[in-house]
């Protein structure tokens, strides 16, 4: 006897558009929207930050995320003047408690290696 059984998708999974991440967060006088993309999370600029003349765009990947729950890790985006270039930093982590997400990560750029950590509080919207 054959038993097929078909589950679409949803056996055992959890979804990750209701992560405890997903939402919109301020992040250094601006605001990032963190949402799911594919099986990771993409934080997004939706409103530019003015911590300097090199802050990230609207429409800006400003991190790349996987975890679940309380913690995820993955890259946040660094600047450096003068120029603006732009940087990647594959030690970013992110701790949520209540409406608070802690980010740390370090200074990807030759050189650096200095950690910067900010604390970003849950929004309601853009």
């Amino acid at each position: 006897m054959l038993w097929l059984s078909s589950c679409g998708g949803f056996c055992g999974s959890s979804s990750t558009a209701n992560a405890p991440i997903v939402g919109y967060w301020s992040f250094k006088g601006g605001v990032v929207h963190v949402q799911p993309s594919g099986s990771r999370y993409e934080g997004v600029i939706t409103s530019k930050p003015t911590d300097g003349p090199c802050a990230e765009p609207v429409d800006y990947v400003l991190l790349k995320l996987s975890g679940s729950g309380s913690h995820y890790t993955g890259a946040e985006e660094w600047w450096e003047e003068p120029g603006c270039a732009r940087m990647y930093s594959n030690t970013a982590t992110v701790d949520l408690s209540g409406a608070t997400a802690h980010l740390c990560s370090k200074d990807p750029f030759p050189g650096g290696g200095e950690q910067e950590c900010v604390d970003m509080t849950r929004r309601s919207g853009p």
